[in-house]
């Protein structure tokens, strides 16, 4: 009798081990797609499009497949939507918009709302027929409930193998019954926990193995230093990685000097032909693509093919989140010294802003009376004149500062770990305002003459910093200051340019255009005041037959390999087309 028992209830346990089984996979299944994100990009057919009104620019899509899966914005949260829209490469905006605007002024303005898009064209003209191309990215998720539904099932997994465990001790006599309460009480808690770290395991285990297979390292290495004659700089001869976890890994070394960009020519190598120095910030710098792309790497190919008498060479002095003013030390203790016949600063839209003390330290939560980079300051006379490094500014930070981004502080040589902070990162909605920021202001508003420079403009977010350099019909006066400053750093490097009789240009890049022509008009009329040539790269793209959304990643507004490879060959049309610039270039280059 009691071998029949055990039989049934052996039975009885590959049915409820099949049963468990297959609620475990499904539970782990669905919270697996709970945390997965990945992005969208979709175009938008015009047969499917339909006016908002019989006449007006709004006009209304729904998104079909994959795109339906891109949150938006609902009555509890107007803008959560991450969605972005081009039109042909060009984004559009504002976002968020209410619909009543869409309809009666368009220009641009557009809403996700729900599972449909409302929009308008950037001129107002009808997108069926206007021969444009309309398309959206965004990070797209499966839906929150999968989320629940995946821990009931694990739960559920384990309590039918706790019942069972239970009933089967019972019918073997194997304790007495309140032994077998005991037993089937520590059933209860210890399946439960074993199939959930059972299916967490697995996730983690499957997780981090595909990672390790497609990714080239789990996080970033940054390690820097501060000079105090200028500035931040990398490590000299130091690896670093690089990755935003969606579009690039990328691993390189610094020079000697702590730049990404190969040892400099010695001047002696420099002087025997026409040197170019290009200056800049992140574009410059460019962690996110291999060296071999990089444009300086591409310009002195191309030069080389292009006009090989003239010995051209090309070196790339550039650091994140520098301006024009920040840059002068990169000339003065490196550039210079290799005598450069032509300057190029490459100017990106938020190189006005960084020009600005005021708003650096609004940023970075520096005192801007004692910044760890070269600023300008404006005297009672209305004058402006460089305000120097101040070595001990780390004495001076703000009370409140601003949060960066993010930094894998679990299991930091996990990729999965990694991962996983990206995605819970990503469906967290963007705070609305910052309260670092906010105590960072109230902080300058006290002094006098931040006081007068913030009046009409309360930041809300660091992302706002740059926003108004868009408009052109009012600026609130600290960004009227960023603008003067920059003027000022383009008059300090023109006197420079003279002085070492080099050519001095600017290379606008297309950032300066992508969320309209605010930029790079205000450069142009700066550029323009001083006969400094402005190269646009936007035009050379566009001229060229080129996307100019395929000129930076999707998920990171910097150069691809491509927008570095438009840059070099913008930079070289010009230079072929100035031939003055460059002494040894031969005469029929010249006649070219």
């Amino acid at each position: 009798m009691t071998a029949k028992i055990v039989s049934d209830s052996a039975r009885a346990g590959r049915r409820a081990g099949w049963i468990a089984g297959a609620l475990a996979f499904a539970g782990i299944l669905a919270l697996a797609l709970f945390l997965v994100r990945f992005p969208v990009e979709r175009t938008l057919i015009p047969q499917q499009i339909a006016p908002v009104a019989n006449d007006g620019p709004g006009f209304r899509v729904g998104l079909s497949g994959v795109g339906r899966l891109i949150e938006g914005d609902d009555l509890r949260a107007p803008d959560v939507s991450g969605l972005e829209l081009r039109e042909d490469g060009r984004l559009l905006g504002p976002p968020h918009s209410l619909h009543a605007d869409i309809a009666d002024s368009g220009a641009g303005r557009y809403s996700h709302w729900r599972r449909g898009l409302v929009f308008s064209s950037s001129d107002n003209s009808d997108p069926r027929v206007n021969g444009r191309v309309y398309t959206y990215t965004g990070i797209a998720r499966f839906p929150w409930w999968l989320g629940p539904i995946g821990l009931v099932c694990l739960v559920t997994a384990g309590w039918i193998g706790r019942v069972h465990l239970a009933r089967f001790l019972a019918k073997c006599g194997m304790s007495s019954a309140r032994m077998a309460r005991f037993r089937a009480g520590f059933a209860l808690v210890g399946i439960n926990l074993a199939v959930l770290i059972a299916g967490l395991a697995l996730v983690f285990g499957a997780g981090e193995a595909y990672l390790r297979l497609t990714q080239p390292f789990p996080s970033e290495h940054w390690p820097s230093r501060f000079d105090p004659a200028v500035g931040f700089l990398f490590e000299p001869d130091a690896e670093i990685r690089h990755t935003n976890h969606l579009d690039f890994w990328v691993a390189q070394r610094s020079n000697g000097l702590g730049f990404l960009d190969r040892t400099p020519p010695t001047p002696e190598q420099a002087a025997a032909g026409c040197h170019v120095a290009l200056i800049g910030d992140s574009f410059v710098e460019a962690a996110q693509v291999p060296l071999a792309d990089k444009v300086q790497i591409l310009l002195e190919a191309m030069a080389a093919r292009a006009m090989p008498a003239a010995g051209i060479s090309v070196s790339a002095w550039g650091y994140s989140g520098t301006g024009q003013l920040n840059q002068i030390p990169f000339y003065d203790h490196y550039a210079r010294s290799l005598h450069p016949k032509l300057i190029v600063l490459v100017f990106v839209a938020n190189d006005f802003a960084n020009n600005s003390s005021a708003l650096e330290a609004l940023r970075n939560g520096w005192d801007p009376d004692h910044s760890p980079r070269v600023q300008a300051v404006r005297a009672e006379d209305g004058t402006i004149r460089l305000q120097p490094i101040d070595p001990d500014w780390n004495r001076y930070l703000l009370p409140a500062k601003p949060g960066g981004a993010a930094r894998n502080m679990l299991l930091p040589w996990s990729f999965f770990a990694t991962w996983l902070q990206t995605q819970i990162a990503a469906m967290l909605p963007q705070a609305k305002t910052d309260p670092a920021l906010a105590t960072i202001t109230q902080t300058l508003v006290a002094r006098p003459r931040y006081r007068d420079l913030l009046r009409e403009w309360v930041p809300t977010t660091v992302g706002a910093l740059d926003e108004p350099f868009r408009r052109e019909d009012f600026l609130p006066p600290v960004f009227q200051e960023a603008i003067d400053f920059t003027g000022f750093a383009l008059d300090e490097f023109q006197r420079r340019a003279e002085t070492d009789h080099a050519r001095l240009v600017i290379l606008a890049t297309h950032s300066l255009r992508v969320h309209g022509d605010g930029p790079f008009h205000y450069l142009k009329r700066l550029a323009d005041a001083r006969s400094i040539p402005v190269i646009d790269q936007w035009d050379y793209i566009k001229a060229a037959g080129g996307d100019v959304g395929a000129a930076n990643f999707r998920h990171d507004g910097h150069w691809t390999p491509a927008g570095h490879r438009w840059a070099a060959e913008a930079l070289l049309a010009w230079m072929r087309d100035n031939p003055s610039w460059c002494a040894a270039l031969p005469q029929k280059n010249r006649e070219n």
